[in-house]
């Protein structure tokens, strides 16, 4: 037994098969390891899942009366003082965002959205992915408008597959394929700093691709049509697609589809082997039948997207259900979304655990007093802690 799962099972209480007490946890004031000035603005997120390091970020405001976010990495040993040892630049906003931050082995993923609507009630949000610490490479940059009923972003299903991260835009699924040795999605753009290769004029990307900027060594890098950093895109534009699935299901039904009133689909499972998203989608039809009146009806879909090739599949679309009397009760299609995807929705295993951060609590009201390690029996109290 090594060290590390001993001090797992110490903690869990469990030797031999016999539960016992759980031994209680080592407090540690924060002031009492780092000054608390050198902290002063930061917003303290949580441990690593090694332990190692202590995370936190920060919100300034720039010249602009913009919101620079940066993300900061702190060397935590237990009788050492903390030690900075990194600063990660994210991203700019026009507002505060509700931050969430997602740790792999060896990256890192900020996805940023603002709390209240702009135009046409979307939701602007960024996402920041990094290299872990220590680690070198390039960092990719992208924003997205968020649409009703805004999909929750889930860093579990995001970073399920190696190499890519799967956005849920509320119109649109988009893979971003960010590995620079994988070549299978339908659209590449190239970015290098290299002279040689800028010659080239770069067409414009399509306008259903997210805009992207690559940075490297805290330069941010061009267009380009030959070699250098590859991000690639693969889209799902979720309306096309439900269009010409619904018209064609509806007319074998002898239906006669009209349009689609209001749809949600959500994320239920992502398959790492087969690199498909498994989806469902609960949707509001207007339909008519032989006798040429109209109807409003409810669909539900469970479909599979293959997030290199593009191509989808259906799996089950269930049989029509007609909304009695034009009800002008709203029917909330994310609700039923939802508890199709908890009806579908598998656990992900401990092996595809993403350590995931957020800011909830700077807009819930409640601070965050403590934090406990991930291995040892040690709890990080952010307040100021008095013993009994």
């Amino acid at each position: 037994m090594n060290l590390v799962e001993f001090l797992h099972r110490r903690q869990a209480g469990v030797e031999g098969g016999h539960v016992r007490r759980c031994l209680c946890r080592r407090v540690v004031p924060l002031p009492s390891i780092i000054n608390p000035q050198l902290i002063h603005g930061h917003v303290i997120l949580g441990f690593s899942q090694c332990g190692r390091y202590l995370l936190s970020y920060c919100n300034s405001m720039s010249d602009r009366d913009e919101h620079d976010y940066t993300l900061h990495w702190w060397t935590f040993h237990l009788y050492h003082p903390l030690s900075h040892l990194s600063e990660q630049v994210l991203f700019r906003a026009a507002s505060d965002l509700h931050l969430i931050i997602g740790l792999t082995s060896d990256l890192t993923l900020a996805h940023g959205c603002m709390r209240e609507g702009g135009a046409v009630d979307t939701r602007t949000c960024h996402v920041a992915l990094l290299p872990g610490p220590g680690r070198s490479g390039p960092t990719i940059l992208l924003k997205y408008d968020l649409l009703p009923p805004y999909p929750v972003f889930l860093p579990q299903l995001a970073l399920r597959i190696p190499g890519c991260l799967l956005l849920n835009t509320g119109d649109r699924l988009v893979a971003v394929h960010y590995d620079t040795t994988h070549t299978a999605c339908t659209h590449k753009q190239w970015f290098s700093s290299d002279p040689a290769t800028l010659d080239t004029p770069v067409e414009c990307s399509p306008s259903h691709l997210l805009p992207v900027e690559v940075h490297l060594n805290s330069k941010q890098l061009l267009p380009t049509t030959k070699s250098g950093v590859c991000v690639g895109q693969t889209v799902l534009d979720v309306e096309v697609w439900a269009n010409s699935l619904l018209c064609s299901e509806l007319d074998t039904r002898g239906l006669s589809y009209h349009c689609l009133l209001d749809y949600d689909l959500q994320v239920v499972q992502v398959c790492v082997e087969e690199r498909v998203a498994v989806f469902v989608m609960a949707a509001l039809l207007e339909v008519s039948n032989i006798t040429g009146s109209y109807d409003t009806v409810s669909v539900e879909v469970v479909g599979a997207w293959d997030v290199c090739e593009g191509v989808t599949s259906v799996r089950r679309v269930t049989t029509p259900t007609i909304i009695p009397g034009h009800t002008h009760q709203p029917v909330s299609v994310r609700t039923r979304a939802s508890s199709l995807r908890a009806q579908a929705h598998l656990p992900l295993g401990p092996q595809a655990t993403v350590r995931t951060f957020s800011n909830h609590t700077v807009y819930s009201g409640k601070s965050l007093q403590f934090l406990n390690h991930p291995i040892l029996p040690v709890t990080l109290a952010l307040v100021k802690h008095t013993s009994p």
